[in-house]
């Protein structure tokens, strides 16, 4: 089975997930990551490693 069925499956299975309108819909309405936190601790040890 490839990687692209398999996470279909999953979809369906886990969150009732089964077209293109449905992902599109569910993606639209996820929080937002604030990716910030990540970025600022791999600067902070960049700079004590300095």
């Amino acid at each position: 089975m490839e990687l692209k069925e398999r996470l279909a499956k999953i979809l369906k299975n886990k969150y009732g997930i089964e077209t293109d309108e449905d992902l599109t819909r569910e993606l639209e309405h996820m929080p937002e990551i604030d990716f910030g936190i990540f970025i600022n601790a791999e600067i902070k040890e960049e700079i004590k490693s300095a």
